[in-house]
């Protein structure tokens, strides 16, 4: 096996141009080769705009003192969520507590000196679930901070424990357009391709790309994914060969492609 732990790989880079520099570039220290194509892109609602959506933002600011509980779900949400409260001068209640899915999400909170409790490295909303302080929640008012159409399991969970959960929808995820002809146009698809997706949404995006470009060969290439429900979304649209990351963390994410890579030039 070399000495650089990814030698060999040529690891197609799909998070949004404007994440995807530190996880690139772990990679290539690693001794892989990259391709970067991002399969989604982060669409801010702007300050500013008229719309519908920044009507709902500024709604649910103008009472953001009455929620007990505030839940960033990811990096995007933190960061977009911090500029509306700053735009809207909203005040957030002395006794409300803040939630973080993932250390980076609560590191950004943390730098505005907020007081966080993360779900740890897991980086998930059943770890965040399963905190204690989320655990009696009857009567609360809770505020999610996230991007327009997550998963519902978090608000159906909390309201099942007696919770009223509000959506504060800060932004859209959507497909580039480039990214197709991109593809088409390379030399992707070879041997030591593989590809790392880090959300189901992701996932979802690469497979339309596959049957966009009628490539169903393409689901034999291997695709690393964090965590057992997207492992169970990729053998539910043909992939096969699966790599399992505990989450979406680059460490993670990059170990066990390492060891994955390590277990192949063992067979």
């Amino acid at each position: 096996m070399p000495a650089d732990p990814l030698s060999g790989l040529r690891v197609l880079v799909t998070r949004p141009q404007r994440q995807a520099g530190k996880w690139q570039a772990l990679l290539q220290h690693q001794g892989a080769a990259t391709l970067r194509a991002p399969l989604m892109e982060i669409s801010p609602f702007e300050i500013g705009e008229r719309r519908p959506e920044n009507d709902a933002i500024e709604s649910h600011l103008a009472k953001l003192d009455q929620y007990q509980h505030l839940i960033f779900v990811s990096q995007n949400a933190a960061h977009c969520g911090l500029q509306w409260i700053s735009h809207c001068n909203a005040k957030i209640a002395d006794n409300a507590q803040c939630y973080a899915v993932g250390t980076a999400t609560a590191e950004r909170l943390q730098q505005e000196q907020l007081t966080v409790t993360a779900a740890g490295n897991t980086m998930n909303t059943e770890a965040l679930l399963a905190l204690p302080q989320l655990q009696d929640v009857d009567g609360s008012q809770i505020l999610i901070m996230r991007g327009q159409g997550g998963r519902p399991l978090m608000a159906k969970i909390l309201e099942e424990r007696g919770a009223k959960v509000d959506y504060l929808e800060l932004y859209q995820r959507v497909q580039p357009a480039t990214t197709t002809e991109q593809l088409n146009n390379s030399d992707w698809g070879q041997a030591g391709d593989i590809v790392a997706l880090h959300s189901g949404e992701s996932l979802q995006n690469w497979h339309n790309v596959i049957e966009q470009l009628q490539k169903p060969e393409w689901l034999q290439i291997p695709v690393l994914i964090p965590g057992v429900r997207v492992q169970q979304l990729a053998q539910s649209l043909g992939f096969s060969s699966i790599i399992t990351a505990d989450n979406a963390t680059d460490r993670e994410m990059s170990q066990s492609l390492s060891s994955w890579h390590r277990q192949q030039h063992r067979n």
